[in-house]
């Protein structure tokens, strides 16, 4: 089982067309667990108004923990911290002890520019745009992701049939 916790950003399927196999992601901010049924609610922060560009993006939904995964934030991103103070992710930290990642923040401070802080930070306590997720190619190049959606469906529908086929009583053989 996952160990997901609130607070930690994960990457959560919302392709409309192929639920089973999606292939448009965001990043989004666990905001509550139910470990009986194994599903978690996931928010999706837009303080760059992108739901404008992007209307099938749901505010807050909730995904089975097979769904999601644990996802990183790209480095350069714009964070809100508490209190609403902007900053800018220059580095990742390698997870705490309570598994979260953890992440220098550059402080913006309006006022002085020469007088910028460095903090570190654990992801729960910032917000990020949702579209800021920082994928791992390995597992999008499993899953088919770059592949042009045309040829990702024919070759599913093809392989598909040899399954059924080779399932079948006598099954089909090449030699």
């Amino acid at each position: 089982m996952k160990e997901l916790k609130e607070g930690m950003y994960v990457r959560c399927p919302v392709d409309l067309e192929d639920q089973e196999n999606p292939r448009k992601f965001i990043l989004g901010q666990i905001i509550n667990i139910d470990k009986t049924i194994s599903e978690a609610s996931v928010f999706f922060h837009d303080f760059e108004n992108g739901r404008k560009y992007f209307r099938n993006i749901p505010k807050s939904k909730n995904y089975d923990f097979e769904k999601i995964e644990r996802c990183k934030i790209i480095r350069g991103s714009k964070v809100l911290l508490k209190k609403n103070e902007k900053g800018k992710i220059i580095y990742q930290i390698n997870k705490d002890q309570n598994g979260f990642y953890k992440y220098y923040i550059q402080v913006e401070d309006d006022s002085d520019k020469k007088n910028q802080s460095i903090i570190a930070v654990n992801e729960k306590k910032i917000k990020v745009q949702f579209t800021l997720g920082d994928s791992e190619p390995l597992k999008q190049l499993i899953n088919y992701e770059f592949h042009n959606p045309i040829w990702y469906k024919n070759r599913k529908q093809v392989s598909n049939a040899f399954q059924s086929i080779n399932n079948s009583a006598f099954g089909l053989k090449f030699y």
